[in-house]
């Protein structure tokens, strides 16, 4: 009776102490990283429409009063998950009146499209931050002074735009942008242009931005092997678990993966792809423990290591909010704690 009560006491030591944190602690997700979502595709249209559909632009703004928006032509993403900008700001948008009084308000980039590219992923807004890589930003004046700007190379992720140009947004500002209200800075000045908001201090140059959103999860590409013939009779994976297939899983929630394949060649096997890693061969396989969305498909190999067929890409949205994490912290501590008191009974006895 001692023990029970004292298991009793400790259960609810920890329902308290997890109501404290679920009422003090914001837990954060990891980066998206957009190119396992979004990547070339032959198999899946809307996939490969999303991922090229990404694109960035330079914008320039004066600091003559006016506020007038110029920008770039639009710059898409190539095939290795990168974005390369170059924006040459002539002399005229710098100063209209030509008088050697040329000022800069703001420069940057944007991003476009990265909202459509999440929803035809399946997912929204609350996949942001989105994981990058900055590997260029610098401006050369027409002189051919370079300024690079080093601390956009510190930046891994990025969160939404909040201010409705385009979906991710890099500013360059010469000064602090502040709050009109209460003062405080909303977003900090560019060390490197310090002084180029003053007349005659900015006559205009190229901008040159990359970034990189990483290679992507794979290519869809024809077999380079020239083995001809249908190896998989069904090039849809067929999922085997309850509920619908396309209809998101819980959090840390196993899910199998099936698919018949007929007439196999000697030697070659199933393997099974989770995010575009080898996990495992088999006519099944099984995701364990879920955290984060996954992609996942399945490729007959031969004993060269060529890839002779392989099926479509299947995308597996996993819920993974805070409730949902709680969720499957009561469902684990209940088993954990009914499996000890089973096996304290059986010990008893």
């Amino acid at each position: 009776m001692k023990t029970a009560k004292k298991l009793l006491s400790l259960l609810l030591s920890v329902v308290t102490a997890l109501g404290v944190c679920a009422a003090g602690i914001t837990i954060s997700a990891s980066a998206t990283k957009l190119t396992e979502k979004v990547y070339p595709s032959e198999n899946n249209a809307d996939i490969n429409d999303a991922y090229y559909n990404l694109g960035g632009i330079g914008y320039f703004i004066n600091n003559d009063g006016e506020g007038l928006w110029n920008q770039s032509d639009c710059f898409s993403i190539d095939d290795e998950g990168k974005i390369s900008i170059e924006y040459r700001i002539s002399a005229i948008l710098a100063d209209k009146t030509m008088s050697d009084k040329g000022s800069l308000g703001e420069m940057g980039v944007i991003i476009n499209n990265v909202d459509s590219a999440l929803e035809k992923a399946g997912l929204d807004d609350s996949a942001y931050p989105v994981e990058l890589t900055v590997t260029e930003a610098k401006f050369v004046s027409e002189d051919g002074i370079e300024t690079v700007f080093n601390d956009l190379f510190n930046i891994t992720e990025m969160p939404r735009n909040p201010e409705g140009e385009g979906d991710i947004r890099f500013r360059i500002l010469p000064v602090d942008e502040l709050n009109e209200e209460t003062g405080e800075i909303e977003f900090g000045a560019t060390p490197e242009v310090a002084g180029w908001e003053n007349p005659g201090s900015f006559s205009g140059g190229t901008l040159f931005f990359t970034l990189e959103f990483g290679t992507p999860a794979r290519d869809d590409a024809p077999p380079s092997s020239g083995v001809t013939g249908t190896y998989i009779s069904d090039c849809d994976v067929t999922v085997e678990s309850d509920g619908e297939d396309d209809s998101p899983i819980g959090y840390k929630e196993d899910k199998t993966f099936t698919v018949n394949a007929e007439n196999l060649p000697e030697g070659a096997e199933i393997h099974w792809f989770v995010n575009g890693e080898d996990v495992g061969t088999g006519e099944s396989y099984t995701v364990e423990d879920p955290t984060e969305d996954y992609n996942i498909y399945s490729a007959v190999v031969d004993a060269d290591g060529n890839t002779l067929d392989e099926t479509q890409v299947q995308a597996v949205k996993v819920r993974n909010g805070f409730l949902d994490r709680l969720k499957w912290f009561f469902s684990d501590f209940r088993n954990n704690i009914f499996k000890a008191v089973i096996d304290a009974i059986i010990k008893a006895c």
